[in-house]
């Protein structure tokens, strides 16, 4: 039992109930008694116990974890710490699998405890030493700012001065943005403009473990300014440039996002508002077919006549103006949802478009998308400017910015000039779309930060840990050749139990759904071995010459249905014995 629980987790197991189930199991099965009494027979006394130990680690090739391997191994964890949980599940198996990885048996779990609260004490005290170093005086001095609470003194005379309790700056920074709207946006800008004040360097904490940097950011925004206060210089900045350094990222985040919610609600809502228009144009003219009748009628009846005495009397005039109204109103649809659309955004949230563009800082990885890159430097460039058009002569990128159905809106009349309003509408939806995919990323962002970084900076260094933790090779060959036999062995037994499966039956049904043109040619050999006595009398043998057949895929309602298409029967059938498409199709195995 000692034996296999080593073999299986690395380490002996402290007392009976640790051993795993799955040996205990294994054991029973070889010696042929229950479970229990495995657990039950055998001697667990210590004395035993060392003995026993000792020729399985013979066995295995391992020796015991003594005192001077603990320096190293306590290194090696602390370079490695991701939480300041020692307790943490994923903490000790990796120490655990360190350990087996070196043949060295894993010490008794209070020591192992006690080494990994060494690891992550070692791991803070370097962390906090390497962020302050990165700090200059005038970074602490600001961040020292962001928790004072000092009294103001009102008034000028010395002897009666009223003093009252001041909020922290620390405490509006922490505050999430509210509903997406000017107010919101102006107050993010405001937040962010604060705290790049800071001068943070951007590497800060580039190579820590984002979940430790988010327990020091929750521990500063939980404590109150005071108690920040009473920490050690060192471990007060580390704390608050890490809520600092993530508020940045996360605000810049908000920012972002809030600009795509307004170039998604502008239009939505100018769609919403036609159509409301229209609809209500659609609710006065109602029974357009009687009228139509009416109005034939009419015109046949009296072909000489006048429309005033022969046509009004029975369609009305109001009748004939709001029929065109609406017919019109259908006609212009999408222009007038340009037209809104634009005057919307120019109206509300055009004048906050300079001020984002001056905080966010756009970048793109690939040249195919420069033409975004370029308009935004254009708006950057003229953000300040009243003209409602471009200079004249100016260059503006139009081919992958403005659609195809923008461009009439765009171009301002017969000179050529560029609409301000509709080319930043234009450009504001088109970085939308390359936002969504990361086309286009923002610096400083988190969630739109550039994806290169998105792959583990120290991929290179660490790369045969991570395909551990993977359980992947290294190697791309032997990946996609192991992905490919196992492909192979899965068809392979699909194609070997699909003839003598008991939950698959085979049905004769006419569809005339797909043509031997439009569907590939089955490759599936095991159903060809079915026999013909499988079938009742006068009932065709579907999967006879099955190399004519046909495979076409189940409708969504059906999807338990492997369809089988025979186009030579398809062909046979006489058109009106056919069934029509949503039926099931000949030759159909239904799962």
């Amino acid at each position: 039992m000692l034996l296999k629980s080593f073999q299986l987790e690395g380490r002996f197991p402290d007392t009976l109930k640790e051993v795993a189930t799955s040996v205990v199991t294994h054991l029973a099965r070889q010696m042929g008694v229950p479970p229990d009494s495995v657990l039950n027979d055998g001697e667990w006394s210590e004395r035993t116990q060392r003995s026993q130990r000792a020729q399985v680690r013979e066995h295995c090739g391992f020796r015991t974890f003594h005192a001077a391997d603990e320096p190293a191994f306590v290194h090696w964890l602390s370079e490695r710490v991701t939480t300041l949980n020692p307790d943490a599940e994923e903490f000790p198996t990796t120490a655990c699998a360190h350990l087996r990885e070196h043949h060295l048996e894993p010490p008794g779990t209070e020591r192992l405890r006690r080494l990994l609260r060494l690891a992550v004490a070692h791991h803070e005290e370097r962390l906090v030493s390497d962020t302050a170093a990165q700090l200059s005086s005038a970074m602490c001095r600001a961040l020292d700012t962001l928790v004072s609470t000092e009294p103001t003194e009102l008034g000028s005379d010395d002897d009666q001065m009223t003093l009252f309790l001041v909020r922290s700056d620390l405490a509006s920074v922490k505050h999430d943005a509210g509903a997406v709207s000017v107010d919101t946006v102006l107050a993010e800008i405001v937040k962010l403009q604060r705290l790049r004040a800071l001068g943070l360097p951007e590497q800060l904490f580039r190579g820590v473990p984002t979940k430790l940097v988010t327990q020091y950011r929750q521990r500063a925004a939980s404590e109150p300014p005071r108690e920040l206060r009473r920490h050690p210089p060192n471990v007060r900045h580390t704390l608050l440039a890490a809520l600092c350094w993530q508020r940045e990222q996360e605000i810049t985040d908000n920012l972002v996002e809030m600009l795509m919610r307004i170039a998604h609600r502008v239009g939505v809502r100018a769609e919403e508002k036609v159509e409301a228009e229209l609809l209500t144009y659609a609710q006065k003219v109602l029974g357009k077919a009687r009228l139509l009748y009416q109005l034939a009628k009419a015109a046949t009846g009296q072909p000489d006549g006048l429309v005033r005495d022969v046509i009004y009397p029975d369609v009305g005039e109001q009748t004939l103006n709001a029929l065109i109204q609406e017919v019109e109103a259908a006609e212009q649809h999408d222009r007038h949802v340009k037209l809104v659309t634009r005057a919307s955004y120019s109206h509300h949230y055009r004048r906050i478009m300079p001020a984002l563009l001056e905080v966010l800082s756009f970048q793109c990885n690939n040249d195919r998308y420069r033409p975004v890159m370029n308009a935004l430097a254009l708006l950057n460039k003229y953000r300040g400017r009243k003209a409602p058009t471009f200079p004249t002569g100016e260059t503006v990128p139009l081919d992958g910015v403005v659609a195809k159905g923008w461009q009439d809106l765009v171009h301002n009349d017969e000179h050529g000039e560029i609409n301000r309003i509709s080319y930043e509408w234009c450009v504001l939806t088109t970085l939308r779309e390359k936002l969504r995919c990361k086309e286009v990323w923002v610096k400083g962002a988190r969630r739109f930060r550039n994806p290169d970084e998105d792959v583990p900076q120290n991929f290179e260094v660490r790369r045969n840990e991570y395909y551990a933790a993977l359980k992947h090779p290294p190697n791309a060959r032997v990946f996609v050749e192991t992905v490919r036999r196992r492909m192979d062995q899965a068809l392979a037994e699909l194609n070997a139990s699909l003839p003598t499966n008991g939950l698959v039956r085979l049905e004769s049904i006419t569809n005339p759904g797909v043509t031997q043109d439009e569907a590939p040619r089955s490759k599936l050999r095991g159903i060809t071995e079915l026999n013909s006595e499988d079938f009742s009398e006068g009932e065709a043998n579907p999967v006879a010459s099955y190399g004519e057949c046909q495979v076409q895929r189940a409708a969504p309602s059906d999807r338990s249905t492997l369809i089988v298409n025979d186009s030579r029967a398809d062909d046979a059938a006489p058109p009106q014995h056919r069934l029509p498409r949503h039926s099931p199709a000949p030759n159909t195995i239904t799962i």
